[in-house]
């Protein structure tokens, strides 16, 4: 008899039950298999809804650690004066389990976060793995992040008021971005970073017949094959592996220097207890940490914008944005 209480937040659940999410595999054969099929799931997770007509899209070129150019889209208001004075802007990164996703598949959500949050988004087109491997991923983060930064005033924004956020292995390289721009001392230094259900530790695994496993939208074997592609088969998952704590935060032993963080996580998600770990060591650090757990909520929960606890979570992020 099992004495887990663990179940969906009752609103959640009716709006999942009308939502047509395609189901994981029980394995992947490859990892382009978990490609098409993590491109298929944020598809059905509402990605698709139309953009603001007042949201502008302009793209920014800029020249990543290797020389590659890669693209940072700008979304901003196209009510804003034109005379504005600087203000403070997000970095965003967006999820995908480091081998999906794209800035053009998340356009709708971005857009629309713009609209929600009155603020100016930038969001980078890193490459994926496992075409790119290791803390490269992180760098092509880094290094829009700086370019943005150095360039802020030509899109009138306050480059000591930039917030970097991102979602899932977004939040993830955001996390380790943030450790980058500690280490090289970028100036002005990130305001803020926002982790949302941040996917930070290759190391991550439950227990046998846990009972979360029933409710993952993001699962154990998804998690594995996207992390053996950006660190490898032998070193993903390993704790004795020198994994690069800038492609995997988690790893990371001493997080002092890093900025205020906010940070929130279904309960029902494979990632809620490394992402308790990762507040855990930045309260250690004497950070500045705001956490929110939120019960009966699983992975890439925003579908169900109705239900009462995600209206709280986009409210508390909006809340530490405004904090920016």
């Amino acid at each position: 008899m099992s004495l887990s209480t663990l179940h969906y937040d009752p609103e959640f659940a009716t709006v999942l039950a009308g939502v047509n999410i395609p189901p994981p595999p029980t394995t992947f054969k490859d990892v382009f298999e978990l490609r098409q099929w993590g491109d298929s799931l944020l598809e059905g997770l509402g990605f698709g809804m139309p953009i603001p007509e007042n949201v502008l899209q302009t793209i920014i070129p800029f020249e990543s650690h290797d020389g590659t150019l890669l693209n940072i889209t700008h979304f901003s208001n196209s009510n804003k004066p034109k005379n504005a004075t600087q203000q403070p802007a997000v970095f965003y990164v967006h999820g995908g389990g480091m081998v999906a996703g794209s800035v053009e598949l998340y356009a709708p959500n971005i857009a629309n976060a713009v609209d929600f949050y009155g603020l100016d988004f930038f969001a980078v087109d890193y490459r994926l793995a496992p075409e790119q491997s290791g803390p490269k991923l992180t760098e092509d983060v880094y290094y829009g992040l700086k370019y943005i930064s150095d360039h802020a005033k030509e899109y009138h924004v306050d480059n000591k008021r930039i917030a970097i956020m991102g979602d899932s292995a977004g939040g993830g390289l955001a996390a380790g971005a943030a450790l980058l721009a500690r280490d090289r001392a970028l100036s002005p230094p990130i305001a803020k970073q926002i982790l949302i259900y941040p996917m930070l530790d290759d190391r991550t695994r439950l227990p046998e017949n846990s009972s979360y496993t029933q409710f993952l939208l993001w699962t154990e074997s998804a998690n594995q094959l996207g992390w053996s592609s950006v660190l490898g088969e032998k070193v993903a998952g390993s704790p004795k592996a020198n994994a690069s704590i800038y492609a995997a935060p988690g790893r990371a032993k001493d997080l002092r220097g890093l900025p205020p963080t906010y940070i929130d996580v279904g309960q029902l998600d494979l990632f809620m207890f490394e992402d308790l770990a990762y507040t855990n060591k930045l309260a250690e650090a004497e950070v500045e940490v705001e956490l929110h757990i939120l019960p009966g909520l699983p992975h890439a929960f925003e579908f169900a914008s109705s239900a009462t606890l995600v209206k709280q979570a986009l409210q508390s992020r909006k809340r530490a944005l405004m904090q920016v």
